[in-house]
């Protein structure tokens, strides 16, 4: 979350130099009146920003809301909207465009944004791995530990598609990405420490132990199996802060 937050504050800055670039001043435009035959003057007000650094921060907000509110949320639909809306000069619309910006950092900061969202996510993860605590409670060790390992799979698949910069979970020819490869990207991205993924590979590694029959069920230790459903647990808590 930490990025998506540090992202917020890089397109912010960016915003505020649009904006110290505006500028206005008066010049005298030439008008032909009567045929071409006399000349007159008028005074007209000219409208300056940086237009290019305009252009590469309407990209930007636009996917980062995208990302984050989803397109069907009012806030990003606002934005998408005042994009394509014509405007008599180019300064009236930034200034709308951050104004609806300048909203959604707020709402993502104040944390309203991701309440629900949380609060569903963590319901259903922690509905599966109480199933998982069930089925280990009842000797069914493999189920445990492949229930517990689709909950963290899950879990990775949706970090690596909402980061700032997301991380394909399919390749070019639509097939998933293996979990070992978007447990190292989500390293490179910083999202956690070398630490945090060597034991992910681990639980994972024990997943597939279950999944693939390398193990049979009384092969597998109870203990082991617990600490994999708590560590599971703690990992999604700490990156829904």
């Amino acid at each position: 979350m930490h990025r998506i937050q540090k992202r917020f504050e890089e397109l912010s800055d960016q915003a505020q130099i649009v904006v110290e670039s505006m500028t206005q001043r008066q010049e005298s435009r030439e008008r032909r009146v009567r045929f071409g035959r006399e000349i007159a003057y008028d005074q007209v007000t000219v409208y300056s920003m940086d237009t290019e650094t305009a252009a590469r921060w309407e990209v930007s907000a636009k996917s980062l809301l995208f990302r984050v509110f989803g397109g069907d949320d009012p806030v990003y639909q606002d934005f998408d909207s005042r994009t394509r809306a014509k405007y008599s000069y180019h300064q009236n619309r930034f200034r709308d465009l951050k104004a609806v910006f300048d909203s959604a950092k707020e709402q993502y900061e104040g944390g309203f944004l991701f309440d629900l969202k949380k609060l569903v996510n963590a319901q259903v993860f922690d509905d599966e791995l109480h199933l998982a605590e069930h089925y280990l409670q009842n000797g069914h060790k493999v189920a445990s530990v492949v229930t517990t390992g689709v909950v963290l799979e899950t879990t990775i698949r949706k970090l690596c598609v909402s980061n700032v910069e997301p991380i394909a979970i399919v390749d070019s020819k639509g097939r998933p990405v293996q979990t070992d490869t978007l447990i190292s990207s989500l390293r490179k991205a910083d999202i956690y420490d070398e630490s945090t993924a060597k034991q992910l590979r681990a639980w994972m590694g024990l997943r597939n132990d279950a999944a693939h029959g390398n193990k049979k069920n009384e092969e597998f230790e109870n203990r082991d199996i617990e600490r994999m459903i708590e560590g599971v647990r703690d990992f999604i808590a700490s990156q829904m802060k």
